[in-house]
């Protein structure tokens, strides 16, 4: 009769809740020391500051790669949603622009963001299908600006990664003025890039 009470007995929360807290406090911990120090931050450092031991952290995240996807989760799921709402504005010029204004708020919101997805191997912050999913997204970006005839007709993706690139660079070179500088350059290269 003890048996079967125990085997009705519900499960025990505490350990989940303190996993899930955990968890929380790592990400939590290594968004913070990412924003000052750099993707390459030891993750010592890392488990330190979130209050656990090195093992907990491995526990949770058994690569760098896995830890640096869960702290940019929110910043990849934004690029992915502005890039949709891009893809489906009546005029893909007012598109493309206003995804790299949004671009601009994510990188100055989130520093290191586009570093950690640069230098993961493969870009392995984000899985290889979203990967896959934003390479169709922006060629058919730059297609519907080929077809207005907004663009020249060489204009692809690497365009519009070359634009990424150089607004990163203009907001990390100087985050103080970031915002002024990155909308400067954004309306320079507009003027360049695209017809009216």
């Amino acid at each position: 009769m003890a048996d079967i009470v125990s085997e009705r007995r519900p499960p025990a929360r505490g350990p989940r809740k303190d996993v899930e807290r955990n968890r929380a406090a790592v990400v939590q911990a290594a968004r913070n020391a990412i924003a000052h120090r750099g993707v390459s931050v030891p993750t010592a450092a890392i488990a330190r500051a979130a209050g656990l031991g090195t093992a907990t952290l491995y526990r949770h995240f058994p690569t760098r790669e896995a830890l640096l996807a869960a702290v940019f989760d929110a910043e990849v799921h934004r690029c992915e949603a502005s890039l949709d709402r891009a893809l489906t504005h009546a005029d893909p010029r007012r598109g493309l622009m206003d995804s790299l204004d949004e671009f601009i708020t994510i990188d100055i919101a989130a520093p290191h963001f586009v570093e950690a997805f640069l230098t993961s191997s493969a870009g392995s912050i984000t899985t290889a299908d979203s990967r896959r999913r934003a390479a169709v997204k922006l060629d058919t970006l730059a297609r519907r600006l080929r077809e207005i005839d907004a663009v020249d007709d060489t204009f692809g993706i690497d365009d519009i990664n070359l634009i990424i690139v150089s607004l990163h660079a203009v907001i990390s070179l100087d985050r103080t003025r970031a915002r002024e500088r990155a909308t400067r350059l954004l309306a320079h290269l507009s003027a360049g890039y695209l017809k009216s």
